[in-house]
């Protein structure tokens, strides 16, 4: 479950900040990459859906700092309960 809550709030948080972009105001160089990256890694499956790359959970969700192989478990076990689509 603390997996789940973590993938949910880097996607809250990307969408957040991915809607302030059509904001007015000085953008930082770390917040051009998000959207720069965002833009690079939609596909035409994706639309009409959230969605968090997998650079997104390793820069942001605890369990990828426990290991590599214990983050891929990890997310093999929500695909697989349904949890979570790749």
């Amino acid at each position: 479950n603390d997996a789940v809550v973590d993938i949910n709030d880097v996607a809250a948080n990307k969408y957040k900040a991915l809607s302030q972009a059509s904001g007015k105001g000085r953008k930082t160089k770390k917040f051009q990459q998000l959207i720069i990256h965002h833009r690079e890694t939609v596909v035409p499956e994706h639309e009409g859906r959230f969605f968090v790359s997998e650079q997104d959970l390793r820069d942001c969700c605890a369990f990828f700092r426990g290991g590599e192989s214990t983050a891929r478990a990890v997310l093999n076990i929500l695909r697989s309960t349904k949890r979570l689509k790749q």
